[in-house]
């Protein structure tokens, strides 16, 4: 904020400031600029129409008493604050409380951008305990909004043709009392909800981040994290024509009954490309619950880890025809029926290029009454349809929820033939979420070791594997790195490497790696990024992290640590070297008969190989022999063993038998005959 004019002439003379502060009292029609420290409220507040009021960074508005602060007809507010200097709305005194920021038809010039509301408190029968807009459509942008409540839009109401833009915010600890949209309420209002953290909101009825009734907003990109509420955990929709629902994380929220994800009512939804999981409903639909739903489509989501005590932990489709295609809905538990997906009520929805696999209970439970389509699906134990098949799909890491495929699934080129629905990468479908890039000789992994990290104000640590596969016949020349696309779309980086690999062919190169999040780096939702170019190819990825805060006097420490890229054909980008022995990877895999199993000692050591099936049953060993410092292979010969999965694990230990306890690494393998 601007320093006060008397502030000025006390620097000037006397070359310190003392921190004296100036505050003013308002009530009534206000305007003009507000540059002070504090702003205290005495009674209604309101910018008459086609009036501005501009809010310098730093001032704290504060209501001394319950009422509200109207923005009216064409009306403009600018709040704008920095990340060093917010501009704070809050009560005067703890439990009195105030009725928000209301935007009544006011200018679409309105902005609020590094605000933290917190307090407010909804009038009864209106809705939006911290913001309404009613048919208004201000930039809500990098605020905090917390601790508010409302009978409908605990943090935010949008009513009656209001578009907000809702951007990179965080929204959290804000309640429904009584009904929708713990987080976010739209009633006849398509706002574009996108880059926002939307945490532990509550709602007494439905949508405990999220409520949208008879519009058609754009939701993507979010974080929508352990919310909670009657019906519709993280999103509830109904009435919608078009919702679009992209690119987001749903994870661990709840609901007393139905759809602890997402429920749909009377709605057309086009949801995709989302991570829902960790999710639960008491009734039906740990992830998904739609009630005649139709029309547009489930496309690209993983819906995993989910759970219900009723039926459908994954999907339930209650008189609805809703398509649902290239999902991969995994390790979700119901404790009645339908694992993955169970459909009642005159259901009958097309299935197509999915995969369903270990899913409890079952996979699909369809009602007498239902009669889904299945198609070109890999479902576990079968179901009968035109190209369905029973196989284990190779994910990359099911431990870490990383599904995406391994090279030889026989999950990749086996959905549906058509040309219509080839990948991008113009081979023939794959099943599930993921397609595997067959256009490029090399691709790049990461696999976050949680979903979704979340790093607190003060910074933290993310644990991430990353994993480059050569699937071409010849060795390939790669260079990779990592860099992190911040909140506001700038890049910090390069965060590791970059480093240069000569990967042989059928290898793939993993590495765990462990990254310092400094607690001066923004709050807001993140891009960590990987990429690897050989000749003319780049393969990329990426996943999605959040941070809560901003600590202005924290570290800024953005360290990269962890297993070095060290072995035959690596040039190391430093000197550092590894403290521990560590598996290099191992090729080819899957393997037919004989598969070589890389590693690196950092001292002399003997090594051990057990080889064990899923059971924990061991089918092969070889007896310990001494290795020297460096990189060395061992070769399995799977000749007299059946095609499946199997772990090995070697075990090294000093040679000077002094009594140190033995590392032992595992990996996985798979064998196909």
């Amino acid at each position: 904020m601007k320093k006060t004019l008397i502030s000025l002439i006390i620097i000037a003379l006397f070359g310190v400031n003392y921190g004296i502060c100036e505050t003013i009292t308002v009530s009534g029609d206000v305007s003009g600029i507000w540059d002070v420290d504090t702003v205290l409220v005495t009674g209604e507040i309101r910018v008459p129409p086609n009036e501005t009021l501009v809010i310098e960074s730093g001032v704290k508005v504060l209501f001394q008493v319950c009422c509200q602060f109207i923005v009216d007809s064409d009306a403009v507010l600018l709040a704008e604050g920095t990340e060093e200097e917010w501009i704070l709305f809050d009560e005067y005194s703890p439990g009195t409380g105030w009725y928000g920021i209301n935007f009544i038809g006011a200018s679409d010039l309105s902005i609020l951008h590094y605000c933290h509301i917190t307090h407010g408190l909804a009038q009864t029968g209106q809705d939006g305990g911290g913001i309404s807009c009613y048919n208004s459509s201000p930039t809500i942008s990098r605020c905090l909004i917390d601790s508010c409540s409302a009978g409908n839009g605990g943090g935010i109401s949008c009513v009656f043709f209001s578009h907000p833009s809702i951007k990179g915010n965080i929204i959290t600890g804000n309640t429904a009392t009584g009904a929708w949209g713990g987080g976010i309420y739209m009633w006849n209002s398509d706002a574009v909800i996108n880059d926002n953290i939307i945490l532990n909101n509550q709602a007494d009825f439905g949508g405990g981040g999220i409520s949208s009734d008879d519009e058609s907003p754009t939701i993507s990109n979010n974080l929508i994290l352990s919310n909670s509420a009657y019906t519709g955990g993280g999103i509830l929709c109904q009435w919608n024509t078009a919702t679009l629902i992209e690119n987001n994380i749903i994870s661990g929220n709840s609901c007393d009954i139905q759809g602890g994800a997402i429920f749909y009512y009377y709605s057309g939804l086009d949801i995709r490309n989302n991570i829902m999981t960790n999710n639960s409903a008491a009734d039906g639909g740990g992830a998904l619950y739609s009630m005649e739903g139709g029309g547009y489509t489930i496309n690209g989501n993983v819906i995993c880890q989910n759970s219900t005590e009723g039926m459908g932990a994954g999907i339930v489709w209650q008189h609805a025809s809703t398509p649902i295609d290239k999902n991969t809905i995994v390790h979700n538990i119901a404790s009645i029926e339908g694992g993955g997906i169970s459909l009642i009520t005159n259901s009958d929805p097309p299935i197509s290029n999915s995969i369903l696999y270990s899913n409890v209970p079952e996979q699909i439970n369809a009602a007498p009454a239902s009669d889904p389509t299945v198609s070109y699906c890999d479902v576990q134990d079968g179901w009968p349809g035109i190209g369905n098949i029973n196989a284990d799909p190779l994910f990359v890491d099911p431990l870490l929820h990383d599904y995406r495929l391994q090279w030889g699934s026989p999950c990749i080129d086996s959905g549906d033939p058509d040309p219509q629905y080839n990948d991008p990468d113009g081979t023939r479908a794959d099943m599930g979420a993921f397609y595997y890039d067959q256009s490029m000789p090399v691709r790049i992994l990461l696999t976050p070791h949680e979903i979704p990290y979340l790093i607190e104000e003060t910074g933290g640590t993310m644990d991430y594997t990353i994993r480059v596969t050569n699937i071409d016949a010849s060795p390939q020349i790669v260079t990779a790195w990592c860099d992190i696309t911040l909140p506001d779309s700038s890049v910090v980086g390069p965060i590791l490497g970059p480093v240069t690999v000569t990967v042989p062919p059928g290898v793939t190169i993993d590495r765990i790696r462990t990254q310092t999040i400094p607690g001066n780096a923004p709050f807001g939702v993140y891009h960590y990024n990987a990429y690897a170019v050989v000749g003319a190819d780049t393969s990329k990825d990426s996943f999605m992290w959040g941070k809560l805060g901003t600590a202005v006097n924290g570290s800024s420490d953005w360290s990269n640590c962890g297993e070095p890229f060290s072995g035959p054909g690596v040039v190391q980008n430093d000197d550092q070297q590894p403290e521990k022995p560590f598996l290099s990877g191992c090729y080819p895999n899957p393997f037919n008969p004989t598969i070589t199993i890389s590693f690196h000692l950092p001292v002399a050591s003997d090594v051990r190989l057990d080889v064990f099936d899923i059971n924990g049953r061991t089918v092969g060993a070889r007896l310990p022999r001494p290795y020297s410092p460096g990189h060395h292979e061992i070769t399995f010969d799977g000749s007299e063993l059946s095609s499946g999965i199997y772990v090995y694990r070697l075990t090294a230990g000093k040679v000077s038998r002094s009594g140190a306890t033995p590392t032992m690494m595992f990996g996985k393998m798979a064998l196909m005959k």
